[in-house]
């Protein structure tokens, strides 16, 4: 799964929470640990209206990229033109029932391409990726959220898996860690043996080279077992925001604020 899209995502959700609740973005963030269903409740609209802003301002700004390369040519065509659609009826007014109907149809043209591109991958995180724009797609049809809700909870559990298993990875590299730092310690340098000088060049003994060597692995590995656990919290926040999304799909939708 493309820790990008995951990012933007992730980013996406917070903006648009800020936006609706008119809170900072840690505010948002705390919130997110305990439920943001409730404060949702009366911007649900707005909420949903800002994911899909946000995320088709990453699509402008070329972030969508890594996920395009992942795919095969027939998939990546049919979701640039589900992103180009999208991004149309996002534009498009409602200010009649005529308008309103071809937005609607637009987003019906975006989801198309959506379904047409996860037929034509196997990879099930690109699966995963793509549910999450199926659901952007269909949670703005009226009538849809049962779908939308579907396509999102296979993106929450993927990324809930994905959290799981790069959790896993940070424990098994912060035990190596463990393992090459206590090694080093076995490995007694008195002062006096962790070099000489010959011809006037300072040369360690093996002894300290050893040392030195086991030391770097175990911040090696230490930096690993950090990278893995910081992705892994990103994931499951995004988890977590996606769950509201999904929480903010079932209330009756509103466009005013508390």
């Amino acid at each position: 799964m493309s820790n990008q899209i995951v990012r933007i995502s992730h980013e996406a959700f917070i903006e648009a929470a800020s936006s609706a609740l008119k809170l900072g973005n840690d505010q948002i963030i705390e919130m997110a640990s305990t439920g943001l269903q409730k404060a949702l409740a009366g911007v649900s609209g707005s909420f949903l209206t800002g994911i899909l802003l946000a995320l088709l301002r990453a699509s402008a700004e070329g972030r969508l990229e890594s996920l395009q390369r992942q795919l095969s040519n027939i998939a990546r065509e049919a979701f640039v033109t589900g992103m180009e659609e999208l991004s149309i009826a996002a534009e498009l007014p409602a200010r009649t029932a005529t308008e309103g109907s071809w937005r609607i149809a637009r987003f019906h043209d975006a989801v198309r391409n959506f379904d047409r591109a996860i037929s034509h991958v196997t990879s099930e995180d690109e699966k995963a990726l793509l549910h999450f724009f199926r659901g952007l797609a269909t949670s703005q049809i009226p009538g849809a959220a049962a779908e939308a809700i579907g396509h999102l909870r296979k993106y929450e559990l993927a990324c809930t898996g994905r959290a799981e298993r790069l959790t896993s990875k940070s424990q098994q590299e912060r035990s190596l860690s463990e393992q090459f730092r206590q090694k080093a310690e076995k490995v007694v340098v008195p002062p006096c043996e962790r070099g000489s000088l010959r011809h006037s060049v300072y040369e360690p003994t093996p002894d300290y080279l050893e040392k030195q060597r086991l030391i770097v692995e175990a911040k090696v590995h230490e930096r690993r077992a950090e990278g893995f656990r910081q992705d892994s919290h990103q994931l499951l926040q995004t988890a977590a925001f996606t769950r509201e999304w999904i929480a903010a799909l079932e209330m009756p939708v509103s466009t005013t604020s508390n």
